[in-house]
């Protein structure tokens, strides 16, 4: 666009008011291509962020994957509860004075294959390593927050024959009533403790389940702050050059005024 420009000081202070704008117009279009290298190089940043925000992709990784091995073993554990109260029953009919030496027979061996039946699920209670609920058993352990300083932590129970929590011997039959009487005994007071331990790796669960979910939330949190930051970073820089244009604008209009006003006054004298 070309414009003509009398010799007239307001003419004069409205050029230099454009020229103003004019080289406003272009350090901003400097900064602002300065600015984009920066935030494309930032971008590749946040597109990091955004694959593992807060570096939480770590945490929560290890978080499932202790939550998958409380699961098993709190499935196990539930497993070899019902399998003790099925012996129970077994160890409780055989006593009965009405039961026939066949009977007792039958009981007796189905209640060795029960019995065996619990070391089957103790060896099949594997999560990638982890075994909470066999003899010599690893505890289930879960990095908590970014920095590791938090842990969480569940304690192995063994569930082996004859341990701790489990006082029915391995080789525990109903060959006789005292037999019978012992193994009614013992499952009595092992039903009980596995139940507990049962409740607690279920609360295990729960408990790594929520932290889970807040990590989840955090992440979501600090994900939505960083997309902020930019949108406010774009927005501001919008403003800036709109109202710059506007600037610009006004001069070319303050300029045009300016030009005319000479030529109004000289027609007077026409």
């Amino acid at each position: 666009m070309v414009f003509t420009v009398n010799s007239s000081a307001g003419a004069f202070a409205a050029l230099q008011n454009l020229q103003k704008s004019g080289r406003g117009l272009k350090a901003p279009d400097v900064v602002a291509a300065k600015e984009v290298s920066e935030k494309e190089a930032a971008v590749s940043v946040d597109e990091k962020t955004a694959k593992d925000p807060g570096g939480l992709g770590a945490v929560v990784e290890s978080l499932t994957r202790a939550q998958g091995a409380a699961q098993v073993a709190f499935g196990a554990a539930d497993k070899v509860g019902d399998l003790l109260q099925g012996l129970q029953e077994k160890a409780q009919k055989a006593q009965q004075e009405d039961v026939s030496d066949e009977e007792k027979a039958e009981l007796d061996a189905a209640f060795q294959a029960q019995r065996d039946e619990i070391s089957t699920v103790i060896d099949g209670a594997d999560f990638h390593g982890f075994n909470a609920v066999k003899a010599g058993g690893q505890p289930i352990l879960a990095i908590a927050s970014q920095k590791g300083d938090r842990v969480v932590e569940i304690s192995p129970q063994d569930l082996s024959l004859g341990g701790p929590n489990v006082s029915l011997k391995a080789g525990q039959t109903l060959e006789t009533p005292e037999a019978a009487a012992e193994a009614d005994a013992a499952l009595a007071v092992s039903i009980e403790r596995v139940d507990q331990i049962a409740g607690a790796f279920e609360d295990g669960v729960a408990r790594i389940q929520s932290q889970i979910q807040f990590v989840d939330k955090l992440s979501s949190t600090i994900e939505q702050g960083v997309g902020n930051l930019v949108d406010v970073g774009l927005e501001r820089e919008s403003a800036s050059l709109q109202a710059l244009h506007v600037k610009q604008q006004l001069g070319i209009q303050d300029l045009s005024i300016a030009n005319q006003s000479p030529q109004a006054i000289l027609s007077l004298f026409k």
